[in-house]
């Protein structure tokens, strides 16, 4: 066994994975590992003084999710921690903190940089920015730890895409680092289930869990040489990119009830369609009883909701926005634009 493994952390301050993951290894003070840096995405300070990742314009989706994943409310408010607290006991261990821009990210003074401390692994847990080889090749081991269950969604937003896609089990997978994105072989992948009664802040309260048990088990077996990994099956990947306002687009003949439902759950007022010329968008979308009909068919109008036939079960939308009026429920407003039971929305 050796002594101890010198450990570089790479990951998105903001994120919810690396913040557990990071207050995870703090927290523990694993005698067999030394943090002797942390890679986070860019900061800047705004004038409150946080720190604030700077953002492109191709950011944009990016800063949504970043929206999406930091106003999360867990019971335990110390469970996803801020990035302020985490700073602070960064300084007092004085462990340093670098943020590379992606320009600077593969400079000569960079690579020195991370070549001087002389790690023993980097462990990558969000970082989004693509790291070339060269650079993660720098460490003996670079590991990455990605949310989804590998080979299937591979890239972007997984976590988002495989509610979207009515997935019932998903998971956090521990692989190495590839010079094709997410595509290395897997140290080990951890699943669970789960279901429509949670929010998404609970899913991502489990991904985090189980993302901290991944880095539990990789120190341990980086710090007694046990490292093993098995190749991914590569004929079974799937790939996903940041959604477009495009795919918030309904089509009646393949959103099925789980896409409507947790498309609604996870980014709400973002489900849009045409009607009758009108631009009309969906909120406040719940799951129903029923088996699938004619995709976009009225079923029923009740209690100011609109019962939806879809390509796979049943849904009622309580609330519509369209050009015609302010967001009212979904009843008055179909009503308002000649609507009734029976009629098809395409």
């Amino acid at each position: 066994m050796k002594n101890k493994i010198k450990l570089v952390v790479w990951g998105d301050h903001w994120h919810p994975l690396f913040q557990s993951s990071l207050e995870f290894i703090l927290a523990n003070k694993m005698s067999s590992v030394e943090v002797c840096a942390i890679i986070t995405s860019p900061l800047e300070k705004n004038r409150t003084g946080w720190s604030r990742p700077v953002l492109s314009k191709k950011d944009l989706f990016r800063r949504a999710i970043k929206r999406i994943y930091s106003s999360l409310k867990p019971k335990d408010k110390s469970f996803l921690g801020k990035w302020g607290t985490i700073e602070q006991q960064l300084k007092q261990r004085q462990i340093p903190q670098y943020s590379p821009t992606k320009s600077e990210l593969t400079t000569s003074d960079f690579t020195s940089l991370l070549k001087n401390l002389k790690a023993d692994l980097f462990l990558f847990v969000a970082y989004t920015e693509y790291v070339p080889p060269k650079i993660f090749n720098i460490a003996p081991v670079s590991l990455n730890i990605h949310p989804s269950l590998l080979p299937h969604y591979r890239g972007s937003h997984p976590i988002v895409w495989a509610l979207k896609n009515g997935e019932t089990t998903i998971g956090v997978t521990s692989f190495k680092m590839h010079e094709e994105l997410d595509a290395g072989d897997i140290f080990e992948a951890r699943s669970f289930v789960i279901s429509d009664d949670q929010s998404f802040d609970s899913i991502i309260e489990q991904a985090c869990v189980e993302t901290k048990t991944l880095v539990e088990n990789i120190i341990t077996c980086a710090s007694n040489d046990t490292l093993k990994f098995h190749s991914q099956d590569h004929t079974l990947a799937t790939r996903y990119y940041p959604p477009t306002e495009s795919d918030y687009k309904v089509n009646w003949n393949t959103w099925h009830a789980s896409r409507f439902f947790w498309t609604d759950k996870i980014s709400p007022g973002s489900i849009w369609t045409i009607v009758n010329g009108n631009r009309v968008v969906l909120t406040h979308i719940k799951k129903q009883p029923g088996a699938a009909g004619v995709p976009g068919k009225i079923l029923k109008f009740e209690n100011g909701s609109v019962y939806l036939a879809t390509a796979e079960g049943t849904i009622s939308v309580a609330k519509i926005e369209s050009g015609v009026c302010l967001r009212t429920n979904a009843q008055r407003v179909l009503k308002r634009l000649g609507f009734s039971v029976g009629d098809v929305l395409q």
